[in-house]
């Protein structure tokens, strides 16, 4: 379970620092309105690719190890982290539409980001780790809670078709909320309380 887990926390840097370098870079991409898949239409776009594929590998890498753990986990929780981490996993071979463009390609991202958020939203509500330190259980459930709140709004946002402005900052209230769950969970795991 070791290599799992190391794997894991691999995965999540490499798309941790993939994410930054995208941010970083003169991309001409606002991180306030502009969605992060938008990173895949410029000459940045294999960092988007890494960073998506490296969530992917870190959650089906965690969920792995949950189920290799032997520890009773919610297959609720378990499923969801499964159905976002394969759908990291497929995301980059499908980018976002050009705006004014409608795709195949495009619509299957769409789907794969809907599974992607809401995937991770059900999994940090139903994956509990109930050995965890009380500084652990801190850090998961504050990474949950931002993780749904962040992925409620970003569907009010786009279903009210209100707040453009700052629908970039709410996506990224979820890859902070799931990033940093997964890396709590990997905390719990590492520190073999989980």
């Amino acid at each position: 379970m070791f290599f799992l887990l190391t794997f894991a926390a691999i995965s999540l840097s490499v798309c941790v620092i993939s994410l930054i370098l995208l941010h970083v870079l003169p991309t001409g991409l606002s991180p306030v309105n502009s969605f992060v898949s938008s990173y895949a239409l410029n000459r940045y776009g294999m960092l988007y690719g890494i960073q998506a594929f490296c969530s992917g590998l870190a959650a089906g890498f965690l969920a792995f190890a949950m189920v290799k753990s032997g520890l009773l986990f919610a297959s609720s929780g378990l499923v969801a982290l499964v159905s976002y981490a394969i759908s990291r996993l497929l995301i980059p071979f499908f980018p976002t539409d050009v705006k004014g463009q409608s795709t195949i390609k495009g619509k299957v991202h769409l789907v794969l980001a809907i599974v992607s958020f809401s995937g991770i939203a059900v999994a940090t509500a139903h994956v509990h780790f109930i050995h965890a330190t009380p500084a652990e259980m801190l850090f998961l459930n504050t990474f949950s809670v931002i993780t749904i709140i962040s992925t409620l709004a970003l569907v009010l946002t786009i279903r009210l078709n209100q707040f453009k402005a700052i629908r970039g900052l709410i996506e990224r209230g979820i890859y902070f909320g799931a990033l940093g769950w997964i890396g709590s969970a990997l905390v719990c795991f590492f520190s073999g309380v989980a």
